[in-house]
């Protein structure tokens, strides 16, 4: 199964794909970690390079005037 991080614009927030695990929002133009989900905790245990990962996506987004 193929994991892919999305970006909705609804909820302002990055979701993992097909799970629909919420792993950060957008709040003032800022990215936040606030997800109170276990299961998105127990993702960030397991792979540190995840925020890394959402981090880029975020700066690559903000670059593109896509936010």
């Amino acid at each position: 199964m193929k994991v892919k991080i999305t970006y909705s614009e609804y909820t302002n927030t990055f979701r993992l794909m097909p799970f629909n695990y919420w792993l950060a929002s957008i709040k003032n133009n800022k990215l936040i970690f606030d997800s109170w989900d276990g299961m998105t905790k127990q993702k960030f245990k397991r792979n540190p390079l995840l925020k890394l990962r959402i981090r880029l996506i975020y700066l690559k987004m903000r670059l593109t005037n896509k936010l």
